[in-house]
């Protein structure tokens, strides 16, 4: 060492400079890939995905029906026996109503990384799931409305089985 010259730094931690040892190599997708040097999928990561895509649609869905009924006109009854008809804007009330549901979904996406939050909406969902079979032998509403109840159902069954796989199987295990 010369004179005047400062010490030469300590060696670097093992595997150091980088490219010294072998980087993990992740296979499939990326939203799905467990923490490097662990085994299996992160279903935490594809339940928190798959909740993230239906609170896509569902918002997407409350905007595309404030556009298409933007304005409703109501029969009220007047003071002297007669109806009159007034128009309702609905427009600016569902994009409230969009932007508030929009809010609650990413608030519950976030939440999805508690044990406890996964665990009392797999509940919730179990409990949905129940009603709305429960309901479908009440439904007399057409085509259209048995249809909604078998999407809705699929879609719970689909999530309580992505929950259930977040609670059995710990991230990266």
């Amino acid at each position: 060492m010369a004179a005047g010259m400062p010490p030469a730094p300590p060696p670097g931690p093992p595997g150091w400079p980088p490219g010294a040892a072998s980087a993990p190599v992740l296979s499939g997708p990326a939203w799905a890939a467990a923490p490097a040097g662990a085994q299996g999928r992160d279903w935490v990561t594809i339940c928190r995905w798959a909740y993230g895509v239906y609170a896509a649609v569902v918002v997407i869905g409350l905007v595309i029906f404030g556009l298409l009924v933007h304005h409703l006109t109501v029969p009220i009854a007047s003071p002297n026996g007669g109806t009159t008809n007034a128009e309702v804007d609905l427009g600016p009330a569902f994009a409230v109503v969009a932007i508030i549901a929009a809010l609650l979904f990413a608030l519950v996406i976030w939440l999805l990384r508690y044990t406890v939050v996964r665990a009392i909406l797999l509940g919730l969902q179990a409990l949905g799931l129940l009603g709305t079979l429960g309901n479908a032998t009440a439904v007399s509403g057409g085509a259209a409305l048995t249809t909604g109840v078998i999407v809705g159902a699929a879609f719970s069954v689909g999530f309580i089985v992505l929950l259930t796989l977040s609670l059995i199987y710990r991230r990266g295990s």
